[in-house]
């Protein structure tokens, strides 16, 4: 992933620097922009620290090239007067281009992204299909249309960014605790939208575009979720599934770069990483992790499993007590927030070994667990279920 940052104000801390704090986000490229009175630009490599009061608005990006790897698209892009930072992937992005007849400069989705706002304004969210966060700022109509991960909007000070540490040292202080966040936390293990355990730093929430006009904030959903339950037979629903499955991994592998696989053994990434292995010409690339000293909870024996049936490159690493408990400081201060789900630590040594080797994307089964029913307790769940229909009013 990349990482997007942005300001409405002059900041004693360095912009470019602050910049640089989202590096492991984006290594590939870091740039910023400034821009002055509205419309000149002065664009900055190097350190830089400004007191000209005349700056109107900065923005910085630190790229990971996934998709088009020429420096033509590294960020901030200018086109027509429009600027954009982009983070994310863009799935239809290609269907996008043929279907509206845009004509784009470079071969990234970002660039698609302003053309498809230069077309129909805010509306073109609706035709997006991806994961993404990002700043439009329009010189001509002068406002932000985005979608960021975290904001601050107090004392005629805006800021948005990927991360919440670049937010922090602009800002010049740590705010403090934020209460509601900490009690989110203790109850859900983490913080929930559109709170952050700092007061008046905010996270957007999904689905959602936020406008920066006249230094007022509106924000506003443009796609909500509609659930409806339908009964299927077993065949229809598992083809239903499996077609599913099928088209969502195949977005996922637009890419110029080599795309791994996380594989567990587990139901979600044993089913993506076989799906993957089908649809790729070569053999594809899976990782494992599992513990030197506590093999009651290594899944390495599953993942080998899967490994060889679907015939990949596999990586696996072994990771001790020693080294997870001297990383977590270090794993927690990443993270920026506390985050109560233990497997943000071995999931740190697995990225680092996938780095290692060149590969900078990969797969997951992250989110699947309700819908595959991967864990032993979602079995009481359905004996929980088929108790209560022996239950009799007499």
């Amino acid at each position: 992933m990349c990482g997007i940052l942005g300001s409405n104000s002059i900041s004693k801390y360095d912009f470019l620097t602050a910049t640089n704090i989202m590096k492991s986000r984006g290594p590939d490229n870091t740039s910023i922009k400034i821009i002055k009175n509205k419309t000149a630009f002065a664009s900055f490599q190097g350190n830089f620290l400004s007191k000209d009061k005349t700056v109107f608005a900065s923005f910085g990006h630190t790229r990971l090239k996934i998709i088009d790897l020429d420096n033509s698209s590294n960020q901030p892009i200018i086109f027509d007067d429009i600027l954009i930072i982009f983070n994310g992937e863009i799935y239809n992005y290609k269907e996008l281009i043929i279907k509206e007849e845009l004509l784009c400069k470079t071969k990234s989705y970002t660039e698609v992204i302003l053309r498809l706002y230069q077309k129909y304004d805010i509306e073109f969210l609706n035709k997006l299909n991806g994961q993404f966060s990002f700043c439009i700022y329009d010189i001509k109509k002068d406002r932000y249309g985005k979608k960021p991960l975290y904001y601050y909007h107090k004392d005629n000070k805006f800021i948005f960014s990927s991360m919440i540490t670049p937010i922090i040292k602009l800002l010049g202080y740590t705010p403090k605790l934020n209460k509601i966040a900490l009690s989110q936390y203790l109850q859900y293990f983490t913080p929930l939208t559109p709170h952050t355990f700092y007061i008046d730093i905010y996270k957007l929430e999904s689905a959602t575009y936020m406008i920066y006009e006249n230094n007022s904030l509106k924000t506003k959903k443009y796609y909500q979720i509609n659930t409806k339950k339908i009964i299927f037979s077993e065949d229809i629903a598992l083809n239903k599934i499996e077609d599913g499955l099928l088209k969502s991994i195949e977005k996922r592998l637009v890419s110029d770069v080599e795309v791994g696989s996380l594989l567990s053994g587990g139901v979600d990434s044993s089913l993506i990483s076989s799906i993957y292995s089908k649809l790729s010409n070569e053999r594809i690339h899976t990782f494992s992790i599992g513990y030197k000293d506590y093999k009651k909870y290594s899944e390495l024996n599953y993942a080998n499993i899967v490994a060889k049936s679907i015939n990949s490159n596999h990586t696996q690493i072994e990771l001790d007590s020693k080294n997870y408990i001297n990383n977590i400081e270090h794993i927690q201060e990443n993270m920026e927030e506390p985050h109560g789900d233990p497997a943000s630590i071995p999931l740190y040594f697995l990225i680092k070994e996938i780095n290692k080797q060149g590969i900078k994307t990969v797969l997951s089964g992250e989110g699947a667990d309700e819908l595959f029913l991967g864990y032993e307790s979602y079995s009481k769940y359905l004996e929980y279920y088929k108790f209560k229909q022996t239950l009799s009013n007499e």
